[in-house]
């Protein structure tokens, strides 16, 4: 070969190389852009926080709640679906109560009654929508919470003392970036755990393999702590901790690779920028340069992205914390020129751009049964007045005792719902791990007048795991989106098939729904049509509670005696895949635990009385209606004419309900055939036909229908027909000037069971709606009541769900003291119209 073309076909060679790997890196800048982006659009997630009144509680009491519903990325409040699944989880993983809650602009208020036949134990409340069901359920809400059975001893028995040491069970390494090479400086996060499962403060030691001490060590919070070292070649390290008898106990280092890339980030020193550091050994000196490229994000919004040449030199990042557009964990992660992740860090980026938000009272101390008022002030963090909306609780300090730092509304949508912790499951046993979603005192991080919040906020963020996605699913999932098995929910849904009787197609069918969404008004009615197939679908139903409906189906002769009507189930929870994490312990002891149980009880026993008395009254209500009852229906309206049930041999043979009403024997009730096979009623003097609204109105089971619906009804579905001649039908109640006729039927009976039941053209069927709020009793003192005479030791004095600040970023409320000699404490969380969130707590006496 020419020698004077061989540094020529070199140059050309190295050219070439360089070009080609500019060229793929440019390529995975535009795939990474693209990806993410589709996958936001794809993919969309939806986050829910509920705020509860407080952290525990007690059978027989009522779990008040506030839930705010945002979009997974921006955190805009109000998503798209309109149906909240609130559910209650007890200890052995079974879903005790589900509730549907209606969202309103992106909030849902309601409770859960928590019943006295329920066990002790640790119960968890677990909150998602439908759509949220397409991901893995550590997305959905999950709150732990302890039931305590006030008139239990077995309350004592089982928790002497919740102030307590425990062994610390396993001590973890978290290598800065995921991975450390000999001979290269590294970082090493570590968290102790104790047998409890939660974090333990701890001192150590690491030697080598010949007891030569390397260095010392000390966690800086809740058992967090990090360190700086080289390891070196043919080394071995063990950390050794001091346990509570005295004795050490050893844990071994992650060992260090040979060859491979570091990252060292540094989030703290600069306020302009945040500076990465990546580097890499290779198994010959020196190390020829590798094409990489280093990505962040936010929640799925691309922050930063850049390419370089990485080798044994420190390659420098600089990320502008101005480019990065709201506070939140950002994952940085380092990929090589094929996309394949080969180093990640989390970090939390804090613009601070939140309300303030303050709570004052009118008195600094009040006296029992005294009425407080209360203004909360909302700002934004240039002290400009807010508008928004909160939900507050106030408590008795001396019932119930909160944690240091729980969880909150800024610190759930911030911190906790992107973030997995490595806690134990199960037994705790330290092989025997998994990722959770939960975090030890959440709130520390955010607390502003602590100086070393953000110092372990980043140590925190060694020792967590990123659980939105990964980078795998955005890279490889070019154009298929999130699975879709579960659709956004806008409202009710009744779904079904309708088919010939004899289980062939019926094709195109118009279907009739009617209920009632408010008792003795008229019903709601909507018309559907069936898909070629006999499908149907009712969208968006303004149901509320459990509500009986009526379903119609005519073909295209306006004839049903031929159909079957087959609804599909409602949604039904999903399985429970809940592990069980560990309470964080309360700060007292089982002497204060023993006045909270005593007061419980206390509480328990003026509720029964009460309950008593009210069952007292109800009695002889119950009583006086019994002396009546063979001329009375199970109708929420008064007395009829006549109440005919109709037995078994009644309706046999009967071939239709016109039939049926002849065979009454009820004076003044005619039943005129027409010409046109049709049939007119008349009753006292009026009449009904398919023209005329001076008739008997028709009801069935509560809800009012038009005379055709009877048509559908089958004789022997009837149970009682009770007839009301004019002057009686006033006089129960009914807008009908020509009489009532109401049909009772064994599917409008609660305990007749017809899901499996269904009539021909015809169906009834009780769905499960929306949950009707209750209102938080809250007594007035200033006014007269036989109810103030009781003694009032309640938990929770005051629960308001929507506490508005107007304009000037004010909102009050007002409500009395309970009779405790106590502190209480007043917890706010919401969120301003533009989106900011916030926070405050405020105590005040009660002498």
């Amino acid at each position: 070969m020419n020698k004077k073309l061989l540094p020529l076909l070199i140059f050309s060679a190295l050219f070439f190389f360089a070009f080609r790997s500019t060229q793929n890196t440019d390529d995975l800048l535009e795939k990474i852009a693209t990806q993410l982006k589709k996958y936001s659009t794809t993919s969309p997630q939806e986050k829910v926080y509920v705020h509860l009144d407080k952290p525990y509680y007690r059978m027989g009491e009522t779990i008040w709640m506030k839930a705010y519903l945002f979009d997974g990325i921006g955190h805009a409040v109000d998503s798209v679906s309109r149906i909240l699944y609130v559910d209650l989880i007890n200890p052995s993983n079974g879903t005790v109560v589900t509730t549907r809650k209606l969202l309103c602009k992106g909030t849902a208020v309601g409770e859960i009654a928590l019943p006295d036949t329920l066990q002790e134990g640790n119960y968890t409340i677990r909150a998602y929508t439908n759509y949220m069901r397409n991901f893995s359920e550590d997305f959905f809400f999950q709150h732990n919470f302890q039931l305590w059975n006030a008139s239990s001893d077995n309350s004592l028995s089982k928790q002497k003392s919740l102030k307590k040491n425990f062994n610390i069970a396993d001590l973890q390494f978290f290598p800065e970036g995921g991975n450390f090479v000999m001979g290269m400086p590294a970082r090493l996060g570590f968290k102790a755990i104790a047998s409890n499962g939660l974090g333990v403060d701890v001192s150590g030691f690491v030697l080598d393999e010949n007891k030569d001490t390397v260095l010392h060590f000390q966690s800086e919070h809740l058992g967090m702590g990090a360190f700086e070292y080289i390891p070196k070649p043919n080394k071995t390290y063990t950390a050794f901790l001091q346990k509570i008898d005295g004795k050490y106990q050893g844990f071994d280092l992650p060992k260090a690779s040979e060859t491979g890339f570091t990252m060292m980030v540094d989030n703290l020193s600069n306020t302009e920028n945040i500076k990465v550091y990546v580097a890499q050994k290779g198994e010959n000196a020196p190390v020829k340069p590798t094409p990489v490229v280093l990505v962040a994000h936010l929640r799925g919004q691309l922050t930063f992205m850049a390419k370089g040449n990485c080798s044994t030199k420190k390659l420098l990042f600089l990320i502008p914390k101005n480019t990065i557009p709201s506070s939140g964990i950002m994952p940085i992660t380092l990929m090589d020129s094929t996309g394949a992740v080969i180093l990640e860090r989390l970090i939390f980026h804090d613009d601070h751009n939140r309300m303030s938000v303050t709570i004052q009272s009118n008195k600094k101390t009040y006296k029992k049964r005294e009425q407080v008022d209360l203004t909360i002030t909302a700002k934004d963090n240039e002290g400009r007045p807010v508008e928004g909306e909160f939900s507050l609780s106030v408590t008795d300090k001396s019932q119930v005792l909160t944690n240091p730092h729980q969880q909150n509304l800024v610190s759930y949508m911030l911190l906790s719902s992107d973030a997995s912790a490595i806690y134990p499951a199960g037994n705790y046993s330290p092989n025997n791990y998994t990722l959770r979603g939960n975090i030890e005192q959440p709130a520390y991080y955010f607390d502003q007048q602590n100086l070393q919040a953000s110092r372990h906020l980043d140590i925190l963020m060694m020792t967590q795991g990123w659980r939105r996605f990964d980078w795998s699913t955005i890279m490889e999932n070019e154009s298929q989106p999130a699975s879709t098995s579960f659709f956004v929910e806008t409202g009710v849904e009744l779904k079904g098939k309708v088919t010939k009787n004899n289980g062939k197609n019926a094709g195109a069918i118009s279907l009739t729904l009617m209920y009632n969404k408010v008792k003795n008004k008229q019903p709601i009615i909507k018309i559907e049509k069936s898909d070629a197939e006999g499908n149907f679908v009712f969208y968006d139903l303004d149901i509320l509670d459990t509500t009986t409906v009526l379903l119609q189906a005519l073909n295209k002769n306006g004839k049903k005696s031929d159909m079957t009507i087959n609804l599909l189930p409602q949604t039904s929870p999903p399985k429970v895949k809940v592990v069980q994490t560990p309470l964080l312990p309360m700060e007292f002891d089982a002497k204060e635990l023993q006045t909270f149980l005593q007061k419980a009880n206390e509480t328990i026993e003026i509720e029964k009385k009460m309950t008593f008395n009210k069952v007292n009254m109800l009695d002889e209500v119950v009583i006086e209606s019994k002396r009546k009852e063979s001329n009375t229906s199970f109708s929420q309206y008064g007395l009829a004419s006549k109440s005919v049930k109709i037995e078994n041999g009644k309706c046999t043979g009967v071939t239709d309900i016109y039939e049926l009403l002849q065979t009454l024997n009820v004076a003044g009730l005619r039943i005129i055939p027409t010409a046109h096979g049709e049939y007119r009623v008349t009753l006292g003097g009026g009449f009904h036909s398919f023209n005329s609204n001076d008739g008997p109105m028709f009801v069935i089971d509560n809800m009012e229908v038009p005379r055709d619906m009877i048509n559908s009804l089958r004789p022997c579905d009837v149970e009682i027909i009770n007839v009301y001649k004019p002057v009686d039908a006033a006089v129960a109640g009914f807008n009908s000037p020509g009489g009532a006729i109401y049909f009772h039927t064994k599917r409008g009976n609660s305990n007749y069971d017809y899901s499996n039941d269904p009539a021909s053209g015809v169906t009834l069927r009780k769905i499960i709606g929306y949950q009707t709020p209750a209102e938080f009793y809250s007594p007035k003192y200033n006014v007269q009541d036989p109810r103030h005479y009781q003694p009032d030791f309640r938990p929770t004095v005051y629960w308001q769900a929507r506490v508005k600040t107007n304009a000037n970023g004010i909102g009050t409320v007002t409500f009395w003291n309970s009779d405790a000699k106590s502190t209480m404490n007043v917890i706010a969380e919401g969120i301003a119209n533009d989106g900011q969130l916030g926070t405050a707590q405020f105590n005040y006496e009660l002498k």
